[in-house]
């Protein structure tokens, strides 16, 4: 079937491995982090985990975490959105990723508006983590708190939803500190001295270039490549020192060099796109690590995983962690049942 075209999109979208998310505090009685979710997923599910992540915790405790109803003002409503729609947590640890199971699933369909709610009693004293402010909230979801009736503009959600057949819905980005953020400064004289991200679309599209989360030093080169399983080079771009250099790290994205227009990738096929530096000043390239691998797929390339190698040898592939790369798409088959933008796609 033809492909269908959709403009430039990033894929996976681009997210930031980051522990340094806004911080809401909760250090008074009913006090909460809450934000209003619209559901994307076609057909709806059953919501049955909550993923939080605490920043400084000073007096831990269990706290409520809620599924709730919208009131008129797009405030909680105090009532859950169904027969024990919540469930207890233990808010012990600092910068710790929590995932708590509600005593009952939420029930929800496309389109749903509701409520997720972290709310304390007294004497607690932490910190739930929103999505940095770099990211945005373009409408839905809208964080609010500690109030119950302060929204709060221009960050993400606090929280992910998990699904009972382990989907996970996230805010555009990422959820904050969903994962351990990490670097790798590569070069010529690295070991590794090759990374990225081995992947298999879930449905052929029509890839034009690429994105990385990168810091370049300065006079640093590189070389972007797209290989496929048999480590040819089907794409390529080339950075040269010239470029722009940022070593606190900046999200990146260029075309191919040597494929005007675009390189058509097949479902199912394996392919890596890999950043190869090419002197000897260092490019970092930034990765996380993450215990539940849904995390991964939620963001798009279901299956995708960090690769590595050095002097051009055997890869080594570790399904636990991503570098922060990723291709830009601007035309998809969209004949395969299921697969459409929730699969991970962001405009540029």
């Amino acid at each position: 079937m033809a492909l269908i075209s959709v403009g430039s999109q990033f894929w996976p979208q681009p997210f930031i491995a980051t522990t340094v998310g806004t911080a809401i505090l909760l250090d008074a009685d009913t006090e909460a982090a809450w934000a209003i979710h619209s559901i994307q997923r076609s057909g709806g599910g059953n919501i049955r985990y909550i993923h939080s992540r605490t920043g400084t915790v000073t007096t831990g405790g269990t706290a409520d975490v809620r599924v709730e109803t919208v009131d008129a003002s797009g405030n909680p409503s105090g009532t859950l959105w169904a027969t024990n729609t919540n469930g207890s947590q233990n808010f012990a640890a600092s910068n710790t990723l929590y995932r708590t199971q509600l005593t009952a699933d939420a029930t929800v369909a496309l389109g749903d508006l509701l409520i997720v709610m972290v709310q304390v009693p007294a004497s607690r004293n932490f910190n739930i983590v929103r999505s940095p402010s770099t990211i945005g909230n373009r409408g839905f979801p809208y964080p609010g708190g500690p109030g119950l009736t302060t929204k709060i503009d221009l960050t993400g959600s606090p929280f992910a939803l998990e699904y009972s057949d382990g989907i996970i819905e996230h805010p555009v980005g990422v959820l904050a500190g969903a994962v351990t953020p990490a670097s790798l400064a590569v070069n010529t004289g690295t070991t590794p001295d090759e990374v990225g991200l081995l992947f298999s679309p879930v449905l052929t599209c029509r890839c034009t270039g690429w994105w990385a989360h990168l810091g370049v030093a300065a006079s640093a080169a590189y070389e972007v490549r797209l290989l496929n399983a048999s480590d040819t080079v089907l794409a390529s771009t080339t950075m040269s020192a010239s470029y722009t250099t940022n070593a606190g790290g900046r999200l990146y994205s260029a075309c191919w060099d040597n494929v005007a227009d675009g390189l058509t990738l097949t479902a199912g096929t394996t392919y890596r796109v890999v950043i190869l530096p090419t002197t000897a000043n260092t490019v970092t390239c930034y990765r996380f690590t993450a215990y539940n691998n849904a995390f991964f797929d939620s963001l798009g390339l279901p299956g995708a995983q960090e690769t590595t190698r050095v002097n051009a040898g055997a890869w080594t592939d570790t399904s636990a962690q991503r570098f922060q790369c990723g291709l830009v798409v601007d035309a998809i088959n969209n004949a395969v049942p299921g697969t459409t933008f929730s699969q991970g796609m962001q405009r540029l």
